[in-house]
């Protein structure tokens, strides 16, 4: 893990093939395919870019039914999306010089680092785009938790994630 790559970049000749793409017809959708992030200023070339992460042997027939507008995507980033990789909390520690890898960030990972330093991302972490539209509602708080309603107001069918995050105000 501390020795598979030197930084966060695809291949310059992938972008270049996206340029030229690009210039040939505007309406290009790039399709990730990979276990974390990666610097996208390649991102000006795309109309969409769709996150497939390690989708397995079925991954290719549910990402061309998302493309195809067949189901709608509802799935949201399960990490932060820097800007740069000078922007990651563990830039001085990688790539990594021995065999192992060192996590020194305490619990100051992904999007907590980002929100503590207030650093400007690429996409946020649970950032996600659907077909459809989604209202939610009537939000409780409980002794023991939290409900919610969720309605599905737009023209397609879909599903949403929802996702809630709970921390403690800051001092003032």
């Amino acid at each position: 893990e501390g020795l598979d790559r030197n930084d966060l970049v695809i291949p310059e000749n992938q972008i270049a093939l996206l340029s030229a793409i690009q210039k040939v017809n505007p309406n290009v959708v790039a399709v990730i395919s990979g276990g974390s992030v990666i610097e996208m200023q390649w991102e000006k070339y795309c109309k969409g870019i769709l996150h497939g992460y390690l989708a397995g042997q079925a991954g290719a027939m549910a990402i061309l039914q998302i493309l195809t507008g067949e189901v709608c995507p509802s799935g949201k980033l399960s990490e932060t999306y820097p800007i740069a990789y000078e922007d990651v909390p563990n830039k001085n520690y990688y790539p990594g010089k021995e065999c192992t890898a060192e996590y020194r960030e305490g619990i100051f990972v992904g999007y907590r680092y980002y929100d503590t330093v207030d650093a400007p991302v690429r996409y946020p972490f649970g950032y996600g785009l659907s077909y459809t539209s989604f209202e939610y509602s009537n939000l409780q708080l409980h002794h023991d938790g939290v409900s919610f309603q969720i309605q599905n107001t737009g023209q397609r069918e879909g599903h949403e994630i929802a996702q809630l995050c709970v921390g403690f105000e800051k001092n003032p």
